[in-house]
């Protein structure tokens, strides 16, 4: 399905010494049928290191006892140093909650130079207002922020990162958003924030 679902432990399983939970009987008996087919759908960029690819924009397979879970996926990296790196910063090396195979078009383009944008706008819902979700939590409803040019910018991570405005973004508050962008589509720019301020 490409999305995330609760899953409960009245469905639970064990695989590898692990435990997976699915919002129902189908689900499981479908993992229970081909476990590997779905065992490692949390596992960032394949098991390669996310910090790796964005320091040296190098290919480096991780190894599991250097394992960190951030927003429900497993990163593995081939050192202490990389995984110290990471749990330092973790969003200049997170992987996106998509499907697999656009985890690594998400990432790499953080090891180039992305395009940043300084813009001020006013608050809205991203989903409820104009029908689009964050790249990363496509379960959230999302902020976004009308800008004076006419363009949408969806702000990555706002109910994390600035939790007061994202409770007030129904309000129409003014703000100052700088960030890099992720993804264009038409009006809509999908950007990770690197300040954000109410005016």
């Amino acid at each position: 399905m490409g999305k995330r679902v609760p899953g409960s432990v009245y469905h639970a399983a064990f695989y590898h010494q692990r435990l997976f939970l699915f919002p129902s009987e189908e689900q499981k008996a479908m993992f229970r049928a081909a476990p590997a087919d779905f065992a490692d759908v949390d596992l960032a960029l394949g098991g390669n290191c996310s910090v790796c690819l964005v320091e040296m924009q190098k290919e480096v397979p991780g190894d599991p006892k250097f394992t960190v879970i951030h927003d429900g996926f497993r990163y593995q990296f081939p050192s202490a140093k990389q995984r110290d790196m990471f749990v330092a910063n973790p969003n200049k090396y997170v992987v996106h909650s998509q499907p697999l195979e656009q985890q690594t078009s998400l990432i790499k383009p953080q090891a180039q130079n992305l395009e940043v944008v300084h813009f001020k706008g006013t608050s809205g819902c991203a989903a409820c207002d104009h029908g689009v979700h964050p790249l990363g939590a496509t379960d959230t409803l999302g902020l976004a922020v009308n800008a004076e040019d006419g363009e949408v910018y969806v702000v990555e991570d706002a109910d994390t990162l600035y939790q007061d405005i994202y409770e007030s973004r129904f309000d129409g508050l003014s703000l100052e958003v700088t960030g890099k962008v992720l993804k264009r589509e038409g009006k809509f720019v999908w950007i990770q924030p690197e300040s954000l301020k109410q005016l």
